[in-house]
């Protein structure tokens, strides 16, 4: 009796033995699904960051157009008020008559302009460096000061914000410009605003400034 009563207990202990191995396996086999799972959300997070990451890129880069559109619209629409809206209100401060518009997009002497630059550059008046700045000007023009019979050649740098280099500009175009028309020129500047700094430059370099 004492014999089979030890066997059925050693037989209990086994299968408990069993029991708890089974559990140990299965408690393994979660935890091992619960680091695929843990895994496979890191991934997916790691997914989600770059995914984050390639939209601010195109976000960045769509701002980046849209300034530059922007910008772009701006300049166009202050060399359009320069070229009409405002012919009157300039020629006005410049104190001239007849005054035709020749370097613009929005002119019909525009090629009758071009052909006597070429030529400058053709004959060695004008170095293409000299030629490439009268063609980057963004308005040229030509009138008579009133009560005068010579001609005097405008070159404009217009920008949003002016600064020292519009200025520059301006001076050296109207310079190359006396220099092909052996005539008297003007350089000036015009756009939206202008720092006190710049104004003061432009006030040392003769050029006149017309904010918009």
């Amino acid at each position: 009796d004492r014999f089979e009563a030890d066997q059925a207990k050693s037989r209990e202990q086994q299968n408990q033995i069993v029991a708890n191995q089974a559990m140990i396996i299965e408690r393994q086999d979660r935890f091992e699904a619960d680091q695929a799972k843990s895994r496979e959300q890191q991934n997916q997070i790691v997914a989600d960051l770059a995914l984050i990451r390639e939209r601010q890129d195109e976000f960045a880069e769509t701002q980046k157009r849209v300034v530059n559109m922007l910008g772009q619209v701006r300049g166009e629409n202050l060399e359009f008020k320069i070229g009409f809206v405002l012919v009157t209100a300039f020629i006005q401060k410049m104190n001239m008559r007849k005054f035709k518009i020749m370097r613009s997009c929005f002119t019909p002497f525009r090629q009758v302009f071009l052909d006597t630059i070429y030529a400058a550059k053709d004959d060695g008046t004008l170095t293409l460096e000299q030629t490439r700045r009268i063609l980057a000007t963004d308005l040229i023009g030509v009138g008579k000061r009133i009560g005068g019979k010579s001609d005097v050649w405008i070159a404009v740098e217009a920008s949003s914000t002016l600064d020292e280099n519009d200025i520059d500009r301006a001076k050296e175009s109207a310079d190359l410009l006396s220099l092909v028309y052996q005539a008297d020129s003007m350089p000036a500047v015009v756009g939206y605003e202008i720092p006190d700094q710049t104004r003061r430059y432009a006030d040392e370099s003769d050029v006149e400034v017309i904010l918009l």
